[in-house]
């Protein structure tokens, strides 16, 4: 089973968020947002003795609940039928509830309201309350009476099987979650949680509870379970359990259940008790434990002596070695590969990882972005166990355009009634950013899905486009020659837009600006956007100008015309022509005496190739402000843009 949504209320920053999940997800957003928290939710989710303080209530309200609920997808066969009374359109709900007198686990469960009520009651009132309704005749077909309150429930549990249409949905208290011989380990069984913190806990570390002996247990497990004779072995114990522990072989239970009605008579004539064993679950025979230390410049010890860094490249290289390890069986003494059977079968594993990025290069951030990528596929055998992961991270590295429908973005926001602000998360789907591309081609949305529009932002891939992702701010331009005069001109405005979180990035090219801008506006990022509108064209190439003009124009949401005039607005800016023009416009004979001088300096033949190449491009505009002049349509748009950050100067 695959996690599809988290609902997490009053915990920490968190008041009320509703996250849906994919098989690998990016948490994005600057510091403090709650990134980490939302993990951290998940793991409180499923340790069943998650130490909780005040301070992990939302404004540290400890008078409203905290509520954690997972709705899981994606069930396999033997996942629907153990927690077929649970399961609504085909979704696994779970919710965790902690308050001031514990925490306890419920279960979304579909039952008949009045059986819900019934169901309540202890055995003689249940009993008796079933019997009533039954007389009632309220529901037809239902009945006889019954003399025993588990002869009620297995009445009522028949009668929603046939009656599908008079179910309503119920929370009731389920212990999904703890040692399998008070009624957990439901969930245990099928998933299994493991997070990765930024800062290691070393104590952690030198017990079973670590993080690497976690992962190391899981590609234990699924390399050693895969092989026949370890497959026989489970068969037959499962068997033997089976045959030894059966009602028909086990009779001391009747004889016992003879004896004690045999002195219940003596108190209450007519009274007997029946004794019968439940289903037989057999015990999992687990792996013996993995022994692990490491070797470093020929000293070895336990991990938990080791520094942070060798700690975090042995996790990683075991999350690499999951990506390619063979779960299928391997073929026994006859050559063959048998089916794995129910009892071997491996949960699912749930990573959240924080900054993965974290002691690594950014070849190897690159890296082991692509082996998550890997590692949370789908496997080819639909019995074999599936991997998702959650992480938080700060690096574009870690993120792509190609796939910003997997990016959530955490922002802090204000809360009615409370002056604490709390977390807010944002998503943005394919198909809305195929729609929004439609709307802006002036085309029919039927001729754009999400598949073609990852076709069409494919040319803008790059990590500095990704740098967007993390902006509080993101100006989308043309090329890298405007982002080297843009930045010059800030500057000596003193705007300081490194310090504001104002980025900017380059598209390659007119023709890209509409994707990135769609996309981080999906995601609720402040983005500006710059153009040319190239109204010296002539010919085809003017044609072709005229569409893209109006398809930025529609992006900006105003009347079309062929070439806009020079125009700075609030979100967007346009120059009639081009950059270059509006420069001569401003500077006049002193443009060509300052791009000659830059020529010179540089070596350029032609003084053309000056605006044509970013560091180049800088010194003409520093060299601009050194002769006292100024760039008024320049300045106007980076006022513009340090207006979306809220700061008024």
């Amino acid at each position: 089973m695959i996690i599809e949504n988290i609902h997490i209320e009053n915990f920490r920053s968190l008041k009320d968020i509703n996250i849906n999940c994919d098989e690998l997800m990016a948490i994005i957003g600057r510091n403090g947002t709650g990134k980490s928290t939302i993990l951290y939710a998940l793991d409180i989710f499923y340790n069943i003795a998650a130490q909780i303080t005040e301070y992990d209530y939302f404004a540290k309200d400890v008078e409203s609940e905290i509520k954690i609920r997972i709705t899981y997808g994606n069930l396999r066969d033997d996942e629907k039928v153990e927690f077929k009374s649970h399961i609504k359109d085909g979704k696994l709900t779970v919710t965790k509830v902690i308050n001031s007198g514990g925490s306890k686990y419920y279960g979304a469960s579909m039952q008949i309201p009045e059986f819900h009520e019934i169901r309540k009651e202890t055995a003689n009132p249940k009993k008796s309350k079933y019997n009533d309704l039954v007389e009632s005749g309220k529901y037809d077909g239902l009945g006889p009476k019954v003399t025993k309150a588990t002869d009620a429930d297995t009445a009522m549990d028949e009668y929603e099987a046939l009656h599908p249409t008079l179910l309503e949905s119920f929370e009731t208290p389920q212990q999904f979650l703890g040692p399998r011989n008070i009624g957990g380990g439901k969930l245990d069984k099928y998933t299994k949680f493991v997070l990765i913190p930024a800062v290691r806990d070393a104590a952690a570390e030198a017990d079973r509870k670590g993080v690497i002996l976690q992962l190391i247990d899981v590609l234990v497990a699924r390399s050693v379970n895969k092989r026949p004779d370890v497959r026989k072995l489970n068969e037959e114990f499962d068997k033997r359990v089976k045959e030894v522990y059966s009602a028909n072989n086990l009779e001391e239970l009747g004889k016992l259940a003879g004896i004690i009605t045999g002195l219940l008579t003596q108190y209450a004539p007519g009274a007997e008790i029946d004794l019968a064993f439940g289903e037989v679950v057999p015990p999992k025979i687990n792996l013996p434990p993995a022994i692990a230390t490491l070797v470093e410049d020929n000293f070895k010890c336990p991990i938990s002596y080791t520094g942070h860094g060798l700690q975090r490249a042995l996790i990683f290289a075991l999350l690499q070695q999951l990506s390619i390890t063979d779960m299928s069986p391997e073929a026994d003494e006859t050559g063959e590969a048998e089916t794995v059977p129910e009892t071997l079968r491996l949960p699912d594993l749930i990573l959240a990882i924080e900054e993965p990025e974290l002691y690594l290069h950014p070849a190897r951030s690159r890296y082991l972005s692509t082996v998550m990528m890997k590692l949370t596929a789908s496997p080819a055998d639909k019995a074999d166990p599936r991997t998702q992961i959650f992480y938080a991270t700060h690096s574009p590295y870690f993120i792509d355009l190609d796939r910003f429908d997997r990016v959530r973005l955490a922002q802090k926001c204000p809360v009615d009634g409370s002056d604490v602000l709390q977390t807010k998360v944002t998503q943005y789907s394919r198909n809305e950013a195929s729609e929004k591309l439609a709307e802006i081609s002036g085309k029919d949305p039927t001729t754009f899905t999400g598949a073609s529009f990852m076709a069409h932002a494919a040319p803008v891939m790059t990590s500095v486009v990704n740098e967007g992702f993390f902006a509080d701010v993101v100006v989308v331009v043309e090329g890298l020659t405007d982002i080297a005069i843009l930045w010059a001109v800030q500057q000596h405005l003193n705007k300081n837009w490194d310090g504001l979180g104002i980025v900017i990035v380059p598209a390659d090219g007119k023709n890209n600006i509409d994707r990135p801008v769609v996309v981080f506006r999906g995601l609720e990022i402040p983005t500006y956007f710059i153009f040319d509108g190239d109204s010296s064209q002539t010919g085809k190439k003017k044609e072709k100008e005229i569409i893209s003009n109006a398809i930025l124009q529609r992006l900006a949401g105003v009347d079309i015309v062929d070439f806009p005039t020079t125009q700075i607005q609030k979100t967007w800016a346009v120059f009639n022509d081009k950059i270059e023009t509006e420069l001569k416009t401003a500077l006049g004979e002193l443009f060509d005496s300052i791009r000659d001088e830059i020529a010179e300096e540089l070596g350029y033949e032609k003084p053309s190739s000056v605006l044509k190449n970013p560091e180049a491009a800088a010194r003409f505009i520093n060299s601009v402000y050194a002769k006292d002049k100024k760039i008024t349509v320049l300045e106007e748009i980076v006022e513009k843009i340090s207006l979306l950050k809220g700061i008024k100067t």
